[in-house]
């Protein structure tokens, strides 16, 4: 029996948007389930990783699993690397891969301020230099958990040099040759299969 896999997700983008990689992930064999954050993900990303805490405990009563492999997506990563430090999460996982996540934060974040700065405190904290982004940095991959960190080449919001976490192996993926590089991991068969090794 598979390992539960949990795939989550932040910033503007329902659970919903996830089914793609939900749907690879499990033509690979895995267990995946989604998980159920606040609407649109632009909150405290220390009250989402809170929420994701729910969630994980959820899906490991659900199935009897004593651990699960936690898959995070842009945004997603940083909610939770910030639930393994800060929520007890290393204890109920086992392999942590980030795909396409500025852990260094990404200057990206600067273009959405005009519009979601004043109501926003996730878009803040995704900005190079936030002390959420130093403090988790400066933690590196959490103890106990294999850390994979998955990125793609001309990734514009979350390039490789912002992907990267002490400690963690790093994966860095050809350049996509669809436009929109950042959006199109969710459906890339790459970023599943990275997944898959990450963990194997």
């Amino acid at each position: 029996m598979p390992i539960p896999t949990v795939v989550v997700h932040g910033y503007l983008c329902p659970k919903q948007f996830m089914l793609p990689l939900k749907w690879r992930l499990g033509r690979r064999g895995f267990e995946a389930h989604l998980v159920d954050l606040s609407p649109l993900c632009i909150q405290d990303v220390r009250k989402l990783a809170a929420q994701l805490r729910v969630s994980v405990d959820r899906v490991r009563q659900s199935t009897g699993a004593e651990k699960v492999v936690l898959v995070g997506v842009s945004q997603g990563a940083l909610i939770a690397l910030q639930y393994l430090h800060h929520e007890g999460g290393a204890e109920a996982v086992s392999h942590f891969v980030a795909v396409g996540a500025p852990l260094r934060g990404t200057w990206f974040a600067l273009v959405g301020l005009p519009l979601l700065g004043a109501v926003s405190r996730g878009i803040w904290q995704t900005l190079p230099g936030s002390s959420m982004v130093a403090d988790l940095q400066a933690r590196g991959a959490p103890e106990g958990v294999s850390t994979t960190v998955v990125s793609m080449v001309g990734d514009v919001v979350a390039p490789p040099s912002r992907c990267r976490l002490p400690g963690a192996e790093e994966r860095v993926m050809p350049a996509s040759i669809v436009p929109g590089a950042h959006q199109w991991l969710i459906l890339s068969r790459r970023a599943a299969d990275a997944v898959q090794q990450a963990v194997a």
